[in-house]
């Protein structure tokens, strides 16, 4: 298809619309919907991720279910004004009050006072098998995603908190695509690190510390401050640096060690100009692991890496399998 194709002529995204140049970088040829299509770069990516995630939750094991939910649950709020958003949020935080009522829809529609159709949200969540079809008349579940999330997701106090989110950042998923929305664009710049750092092949694990123990004695303390001091006072003798007595207590796998340059890069590739805040906003979103209140950040071999959540490392592999496949 593109050797026929001027280089200066430009064509149309087939799911935006918006018209690109060819060969320019920003569109390319992939298989959707069973017929080789043209599609922006932002729309791809951001088609990837909504079906990569949607596969999670419909198909995947409990684990799949957990760390796409998690994922989500960081983008929900990327839209919080968005007045398309807001009204699948309200739909959804109303069932999840109610729940185990019905709501019905002719209440809710006296209530509604959004400029969004309703019609257009209930016929959206009922597409992404989040509300039953309306042959029911209620806003009761259905039997398809948002029951299998009852099903999968732990009972807990933040459970119906955690619906909302994850159904919320599901339509963001489906529908935002929009290259001019900065928050977007760290979206897109956070996934393409990782992509970066999963063709690199160096994966190095982040644990949970449970503690710390001494290699001398073998006493083991909550924090490192403890461990050092006991170094310190107990075996200033035997050893020239306490930090190699030290010993760090691993629990469960957290994420992976990824280089800061892939970020660094992809900030400026999709023109997230401040970095730090950039770090900082993606902290909040849970794609990068806490240390205290900061991002945790590590030197090795005169690099520095950031520990991102495994969540978004697992949600990004797969989503590397399906671009395999549409773009083959």
């Amino acid at each position: 298809m593109r050797t026929h194709l001027h280089q200066s002529r430009t064509i149309a995204c087939y799911l935006c619309n918006r018209f690109y140049r060819v060969y320019s970088g920003e569109i390319l040829t992939a298989n959707l919907d069973g017929t080789e299509r043209w599609v922006c770069k932002w729309c791809f990516l951001a088609y990837v991720f909504y079906n990569t995630v949607k596969d999670m939750l419909v198909n995947g094991s409990k684990k799949d279910v957990e760390q796409a939910v998690r994922v989500l649950e960081g983008i929900n709020d990327l839209v919080e004004e968005n007045p398309h958003a807001q009204a699948i949020r309200y739909v959804i935080d109303r069932w999840a009050h109610e729940y185990p009522k019905v709501v019905s829809l002719d209440e809710l529609a006296s209530e509604w006072r959004f400029a969004t159709n309703m019609d257009k949200v209930i016929e959206y969540l009922e597409s992404e098998g989040i509300l039953p079809s309306r042959a029911s008349e209620t806003a009761a579940p259905s039997f398809d995603l948002m029951s299998r999330l009852l099903q999968m997701l732990p009972s807990q106090k933040e459970f119906y908190t955690r619906i909302v989110k994850a159904v919320t950042g599901l339509a963001v998923a489906r529908y935002l695509t929009d290259p001019h929305n900065r928050r977007l664009r760290m979206i897109y710049a956070t996934l393409q690190a990782i992509s970066a750092h999963l063709s690199e092949g160096d994966r190095e694990p982040v644990h949970e510390i449970k503690g710390y123990s001494c290699k001398i004695c073998g006493k083991t303390f909550s924090s490192f401050t403890e461990a050092k001091s006991h170094v310190q006072h107990e075996h200033d003798f035997e050893v020239e640096d306490e930090e190699s007595a030290i010993e760090e207590i691993l629990g469960r796998k957290l994420g992976e060690w990824v280089r800061l340059s892939f970020f660094c890069d992809k900030a400026s590739l999709y023109g997230v100009s401040d970095f730090y805040k950039y770090l900082r906003y993606m902290l909040t979103k849970g794609a990068l692991i806490p240390q205290e209140e900061d991002f945790m950040i590590k030197r090795r071999g005169g690099e520095e890496y950031i520990a991102v959540d495994e969540a978004w490392i697992r949600v990004r592999e797969r989503m590397r399998i399906l671009e395999r496949q549409l773009i083959r």
